[in-house]
């Protein structure tokens, strides 16, 4: 017999990077307009990024950060719509300043004056790309969501809460991995020749040695201004970097985490009535949590195209309670609907899942003593025994039976035909509905078995249209099972100071792609674009393969080709072309390894094939592929023994950690399988 298996994919998202050593054969560069060969690689490894940190471009474009790191203020990350915020005009990127005259507060002082302050308007100063501005808040006494409505940051590691007293701790590296930078060209053509983001051409003064940069400023990657005399200054320094994290000090908590998940998920795997409350429960716990958690933004967006579902539906269905004191008719008519739309997915006519609510109802009246015709009628209809009913109905007026004798029949061929339509086996249903209308009390049976086809049928809806292959971001996981520890990992930089731009960038670009082949609601825009934990589970399922029990596989930015024509032997050059690549592979597991380093060969492809997209949705991505062109002229300018003036790059505030949270997702995978239960976990490292 077949039985349900539930996998866990546990990736741990914190890799290890080297921007190696130089390459070995490099194609040439030529002079443009002739085949001549110029000496230095042109090619060059940018390599496995892992800092998920991000720095300054400058203290000219990143005034925000510079500015609250020196007198103070909170970062807002993200706004909840509707919320005060939202409507006094808060944006996410706004450093906030001042609140009704008290300055360069911190983020835990603002968050208790937001707690205790009066309801009513409030003054908030903030600045927004350098410019100061006025706003005015009205704080609600009461509020469902956190009382000013954002998710702030003090700019330190870790340190992103809910404004509002409704705190939640999260990912601060997050929001600086993927922001995007509300930037519009200025108007003077010295300032649009300066701020750039697509680097075309360097120029380097025969005389001065001084360095020109000529490009352009591409809207379509909102990175802002990129900082790239403060690259060349740091490649120039060491234009081969190398960092990496230490996964020994994540292992034990990663195996914690499995050791934990497993027998949860064997519970739910074989206890029917449980799954699908643990299933009701995160669902409940997703659609409370902050609309910044990703988890959310992929179940709301599930519902609505596996099954047309708007979340207040979701969110009804999971908060319904039939036996409630009072229920509305709106309320019940919503949940025919709903029903109907979600067992409809798993093969049972909408009717039926329509019909179990109106069935849940009448069974309510009939405790309270009374059935209303409204009641009777829907149902009857929806199950198709009009005719049935009004031959018992008949029987009971002309006494040939006793009302408790026709009750009997009439909740039996209920029963049946819901039981039939749930796909239950006929001929039980049928021995269970004649001994009940014989007067034995199996009506409790037959509710059992109606309550057991109902709990598998939603079980199945939401295991395979929301729950499939979903991705728990350790923050949440840690919001729901409170035991469950938080991975961590050292930094190596190898003698690299902790704020060199080059590492910021690369750290930046890494976490990007960690998040996007894990969990980013926003990578779902990228048409064919999937996790890792559905590629993996598809693929496996199409090729008739097991997942492993245990993995260990590592991601990277691999080396990327620049296209770099030589102009002149001074130093000036063209960029025809830049690109990256995606890496994807197996460091060991105990089952189907050829499976994975194939699949994950294939994965690595498609977001290779993807990579200007993601690179549009987040920005780190693109200044990841502009950086490789400074590397490459670095290297090269080395290499031809070329003098370039470059100032020394202005350090990022932020350094780079000692030590860092790792990113740690767990995967909820099911299908049939004749073996056991079982659990894979994937550990991206090196």
């Amino acid at each position: 017999m077949k039985k349900l298996i539930v996998i866990i994919l546990c990736t741990l998202f914190i890799g290890c990077a080297t921007l190696q050593q130089k390459p070995k054969n490099p194609p040439p560069v030529t002079k443009q307009g002739t085949n001549q060969p110029v000496p230095g690689p042109a090619t060059i490894v940018t390599n496995r990024i892992i800092n998920r940190r991000t720095g300054r471009r400058s203290k000219q474009y990143d005034y925000q950060e510079y500015k609250s790191q020196r007198e103070g203020g909170v970062l807002v990350v993200s706004v909840i719509p509707g919320s005060a915020a939202d409507q006094a005009g808060l944006e996410k990127g706004d450093v906030i300043f001042n609140i009704d005259g008290h300055k360069h507060l911190g983020l835990q002082s603002f968050l208790n004056y937001i707690k205790i302050s009066r309801a009513g308007t409030h003054l908030i100063m903030v600045e927004r790309n350098g410019i100061k501005k006025r706003l005015l808040v009205h704080l609600p006494s009461f509020s469902v969501v956190p009382r000013l409505g954002v998710m702030l940051s003090s700019l330190r590691p870790g340190a992103v809460t809910t404004g509002g007293g409704k705190g939640q701790t999260s990912n601060a590296d997050l929001f600086y991995a993927t922001r995007k930078v509300n930037y519009s060209p200025p108007d003077s053509l010295g300032r649009r020749l300066k701020e750039i983001n697509v680097l075309k051409y360097i120029f380097v003064d025969p005389q001065t040695n001084k360095v020109i940069f000529v490009g352009t400023y591409d809207s379509r990657y909102p990175s802002g201004p990129i900082p790239y005399y403060d690259l060349l200054a740091d490649a120039l320094n060491d234009p081969y970097p190398e960092f990496s994290l230490d996964l020994e000090s994540s292992l034990s908590s990663i195996r914690k985490i499995k050791d934990f998940m497993n027998p949860e998920m064997q519970r739910i795997s074989n206890d029917v009535e449980y799954g699908k409350k643990w299933m009701v429960n995160m669902g409940m716990s997703i659609l409370n949590s902050n609309d910044s958690m990703p988890e959310k933004a992929v179940v709301l967006k599930r519902m609505k195209q596996e099954m047309g579902i708007e979340p207040e539906e979701f969110e009804e269905y999971l908060k319904f309670d039939p036996h409630a004191r009072l229920i509305t008719n709106q309320a019940y008519e919503r949940m025919e609907n709903f029903l109907g739309k979600l067992l409809a997915k798993v093969g049972v006519e909408e009717r039926f899942g329509k019909a179990f609510i109106v069935f849940s109802r009448m069974q309510k009246e009939f405790r309270e003593g009374s059935i209303s015709n409204w009641t009777q009628q829907r149902l009857y209809r929806l199950l198709n025994v009009q005719k049935e009913i009004f031959t018992i109905r008949d029987d009971m007026d002309a006494r040939r039976i006793t009302a408790e004798t026709a009750a009997r029949r009439m909740f039996a061929l209920y029963y049946s035909a819901l039981l039939k339509g749930f796909g239950a086996p006929a001929e039980k249903v049928d021995a269970l509905a004649d001994r009940y209308r014989q007067g034995y009390s199996y009506d409790e049976k037959l509710a059992e078995m109606l309550e057991g086809r109902y709990e598998f049928l939603a079980k199945k809806a939401l295991q395979k249209y929301v729950f499939q292959s979903f991705v728990f971001s350790q923050e949440f996981l840690h919001k729901v099972y409170k035991q469950l520890p938080l991975a961590t990992c050292g930094v190596k930089l190898y003698g690299r100071k902790p704020d060199s731009p080059l590492a910021r960038i690369m750290f930046n670009a890494d976490y990007a792609l960690k998040y996007i082949s894990a969990l980013s609601p926003e990578a779902l825009s990228v048409p064919g674009h999937e996790f890792a934990s559905e590629f993996l589970t598809r693929e496996a399922e199409r090729q008739g393969v097991l997942l492993p029990d245990e993995g260990l596989q590592r991601a990277w930015i691999k080396p990327g080709n620049v296209d770099l024509k030589v102009l002149d032997n001074n130093g000036s050059v063209y960029f025809a072309k830049a690109d990256l690549s995606i890496g994807f592979e197996p460091l060991g597991s105990n089952r189907n390894s050829a499976f994975m380093k194939k699949a994950l060969n294939l994965y690595a492809d498609r977001l290779t094939h993807n990579y200007d997209n993601y690179a549009r949705i987040y920005p780190s991505l693109h200044v990841m592929r502009e950086a490789e062109k400074i590397i490459a002229f670095a290297r090269w300018i080395k290499n031809n023994k070329i003098e370039a003036d470059v100032p020394q790059y202005h350090p990022f505030n932020n350094p780079v950690p000692k030590e860092v949270i790792g990113f740690v997702t767990v995967s909820y995978v099911s299908k049939k399988s004749g073996e056991t239960d079982n659990m894979f976990l994937d550990v991206e490292a090196e």
